[in-house]
Order: structure tokens, then C-alpha cells, then sequence
């Protein structure tokens, strides 16, 4: 053993507090999480009881002190929240996306069946059918758009004759639809044309209309008036062109768009511990954090960086009066001189002397910032006689109470580990001004009280 010593401390408050902030951060995210899903639409009574009982294990585990389960299952249920979006959002991607699809082949359908109507004696075809096939074409007539095309379809069958159209394989489908043909029905013939026109570059298109009409809805109103213009291109070239330049421009939005949103979550969640642990932000943060809608990416950051800097600055202020709070408890237990305020004087100094009344002229220094869970603790001379013999004799005695000291923090639920120490009498026993220290003890403690 020694006599200079440094030691780590983890007080059982503070691990207490350490799992009650993970359960903060699981119910924001929980919030989160549900709020998501009621936009996703669809029954999440399953999933919330589901997530309601994993909470409810957690909050076992705290109450049975399993507080390394704790921290290990936190993780485990806020990657399920994470993943359960992540699923919800993909099928609403691509049903939407499927729908998109759909609404586009309607369209083409329209065409195809609008070019051999067109070709008929205008008397002989009903101009109301022309007019909504026409809107379908268009996409403004969306309501029974199958059953009008199918009556147009119909009336092709009808015809003596029809002119085939658009590639071989469309040519070869239409003119299916002549009597005689084994294909003759509307829904036959709907299904071959689904497979037509298969384009992948129009496929990742509605794709990331779908995507990005999920995180930014507006933006994705803007796109979809860029491919209308698209869809009356009729000059190949361009239109591959313009096609591809969409595709490329939504891609990068996407990106940028769920950058800024998974900052804007974290953000969410770092302001909900913020309020829940009323802590004062700096002005400055305060005013940017109400003018949210009009910043940038790297305003986010920085708001980011400046909360979870209120909030470990903050918790580090608890957890640093819990140590300090642990050690002057043990001292007392062991007949050290404790007294109201020296915590105070402790955090303003960044260390405190406390003497022993059984052993006159010396006392005990902890030093460092608790802010750290590392302290120095030694004995130190507070008489300028130096008595080596009598050094030596302190430095035992105080091992023999650092033993003491650690078996009451060990008792109490705090870790307290030694990381380092010096050998008995290999470094002088420190002098600190009797006179000196006392009146600056009693004047702190003093003003403290004040």
C-alpha cells in the first residue's frame, strides 16, 4: 500500500442516474416512434403494446438494481424502433411506388386506346368517351378510369378493323383485341400491356417520388410537375435526357433531405432531455433553436453540439456532487472533521483538506475536478516541523483508513478502484500552511453560509 493514491469513483447514484437518462431517452424515443407510425397510417395497437411491455422490462431492471442489463437492453430496444420504422416507411415506399406505376400504365393504356378511336368516323365513337379517355391520358380523371377504358376497348372490338400502333409487341397485343383472337377480354389484354414498357429509370423515378413525398411533401410536388412536363416530351433523346437528369437530382435531394431529418430527430430528442432536466441553454442557442424552420444543415449541427453540451455539462455537475458528497460521507464515517459547505469549497478549488482530530498536524487532500470519476487522495503535513518518523507513521495510518474508506464506498454500492499509488515514504508527505488553510476553510465556509 501507499500513502499518495489515485482513485477512480462511480457512485450507485450516479449509475442510477445514468440508466434513469437511458430510460428518458427511450421514452423520447418511444414518442418519436409513434408519431412516425400514425403518419405511416395503419393499425399500431400491436406494436405500441408490443414496445409498451419492453419499457416495462426496463423499468424492472432498474428496480432490481440489474443495471448493466439495463444499459446492454437499451440499445437493443431503441435498434427495434429504429428497424420497425425503417420497415413501415419501406412498404409505404413501394406500395406508393406501385401505385404510381399503376396510375402511369393507365395512362399509356389511355393512349393506346385514344390513338384507334381517334382513327374511327368521329360519329360512329361517343364523344363523351373520347373526352374522358383524353383526361386519362392527361392523369385528371382518375375515378373508373379502368371501366371508361374498358368500354373504349370494347368499342375497338366492336370496329371492322384496327390500325396497330406504337412497337411490334404493342402491334401484336392490339390486334388481339380483334374478334377471333383468343385474348378478347379488357383485363387480358391490361395485364399484357403492364409488361410493355417495362423502364428501369422510370421505376427508381417512382421510386424516389414516393421516397421523398414522405420526408418533404412539397418538394415532392415540385418533382412531380417536372415529370409532366417530362411525359410530353416526345423527342427521345430529350426525354432519356431529362428522365435521367431527374432521376439524379432526386437523388441527391433524397439524401440531403433524410441528412437533415435524422438531424432534426436528434435534435428533437437532445431538447426533450433539455426540458425534462430544466437546463438553461445559451441565449444564442435558444434564439436559433426558434427560428429551426429557416436554418441549415450546419446550423443543426451546431445547435446539436451545443445541447448535448448543456447536457453533459449539466450531468456532469450531479454525478461530480454525488463523488464528492461519497468521499466526505466516508471521511466522516472515519472521524474526519466534515462541514456544511466544504462541497462547495471542494467544486470551487478543485480540492479540500480534511483534518483528523486523532492525528493532530496532519489531514487528508483530495484533490481533482469531480467532473472526472479520478481523484487523488494523500496525506499532507499541515505543521512546517517536518518529522520524517512521523510522516512515515501518517502515511500508514492513512492506508489503513483508505482500506476502511473503500470497504464503506464498496458497502454503500459506489465502484472504487485504485488506479495508481506511490510506495510508503517514496515522495515527502506535502506541507500545507496551517494558518493558511484554515482561514481560507473558514472564510469559504463562511461566505457559503452567508
Amino acid at each position: 500500500m501507499s500513502g499518495p493514491k489515485v482513485v477512480r469513483i462511480i457512485t450507485r447514484e450516479e449509475v442510477i442516474q445514468n440508466c434513469q437518462q437511458r430510460l428518458n431517452r427511450v421514452d423520447i424515443a418511444i414518442s418519436q416512434w409513434q408519431n412516425k407510425r400514425q403518419r405511416l397510417g395503419g393499425d399500431i395497437q400491436h406494436d405500441v403494446a408490443l414496445i409498451t411491455q419492453q419499457r416495462q422490462q426496463l423499468q424492472s431492471l432498474l428496480q432490481a438494481d440489474e443495471f448493466e442489463a439495463l444499459q446492454k437492453s437499451v440499445p437493443l430496444l431503441l435498434e427495434s424502433l429504429a428497424v420497425n420504422i425503417t420497415d413501415r416507411q419501406e412498404q409505404a415506399i413501394n406500395r406508393q411506388a406501385m401505385q404510381l406505376q399503376q396510375q402511369r400504365q393507365i395512362k399509356e393504356n389511355a393512349a393506346v386506346i385514344l390513338q384507334q378511336l381517334e382513327k374511327k368516323t368521329r360519329s360512329t365513337v361517343p364523344s363523351q368517351l373520347l373526352e374522358q379517355i383524353r383526361q386519362i391520358k392527361q392523369g385528371t380523371l382518375a375515378d373508373e378510369a379502368n371501366h371508361i377504358l374498358q368500354a373504349g376497348f370494347e368499342f375497338i372490338q366492336q370496329s371492322q378493323a384496327i390500325t396497330p400502333v406504337m412497337t411490334d409487341s404493342q402491334k401484336d397485343i392490339l390486334s388481339k383485341m380483334t374478334p377471333g383472337h383468343t385474348m378478347t377480354t379488357f383485363d387480358d389484354w391490361r395485364k399484357a400491356q403492364g409488361g410493355l414498357n417495362e423502364n428501369s429509370a422510370l421505376k427508381k423515378l417512382d421510386r424516389y417520388i414516393s421516397e421523398i413525398n414522405m420526408i418533404d411533401p412539397v418538394l415532392a410536388t415540385s418533382y412531380l410537375s417536372r415529370i409532366a412536363q417530362l411525359e410530353n416530351e416526345s423527342h427521345q433523346a430529350q426525354y432519356q435526357l431529362l428522365l435521367d437528369s431527374l432521376n439524379i437530382d432526386l437523388a441527391n435531394d433524397i439524401r440531403r433531405c433524410k441528412h437533415y431529418q435524422a438531424l432534426t430527430a436528434r435534435l428533437e430528442g437532445l431538447l426533450a432531455e433539455v426540458k425534462n432536466q430544466h437546463i438553461t441553454l445559451p441565449e444564442a442557442v435558444e434564439l436559433k433553436i426558434k427560428q429551426l424552420n429557416a436554418v441549415q444543415i450546419a446550423e443543426v449541427e451546431s445547435l446539436i453540439t451545443a445541447c448535448q453540451t448543456s447536457i453533459d455539462q449539466h450531468t456532469s455537475q450531479i454525478t461530480a456532487n454525488y463523488r464528492r458528497q461519497a468521499i466526505l460521507n466516508g471521511l466522516s464515517k472515519l472521524g474526519y472533521e466534515v462541514r456544511e459547505g466544504m462541497a462547495t469549497v471542494w467544486q470551487k478549488d478543485g480540492k479540500i483538506i480534511v483534518n483528523n482530530p486523532s492525528i493532530p498536524g496532519y489531514g487528508i487532500e483530495v484533490g481533482g475536478q469531480t467532473a472526472s470519476p479520478r481523484l487523488q487522495i494523500r496525506p499532507v503535513r499541515l505543521t512546517p516541523i517536518e518529522d520524517r518518523k512521523r510522516d512515515l507513521d501518517v502515511e500508514t495510518l492513512w492506508c489503513n483508513d483508505f482500506d476502511k474508506l473503500r470497504e464503506w464506498m464498496a458497502n454503500q454500492g459506489c465502484e472504487f478502484e485504485l488506479e495508481r499509488s506511490l510506495a510508503i515514504g517514496q515522495a515527502p508527505v506535502k506541507y500545507v500552511s496551517v494558518t493558511t488553510q484554515q482561514v481560507e476553510t473558514v472564510n469559504k465556509l463562511k461566505n457559503y453560509k452567508d
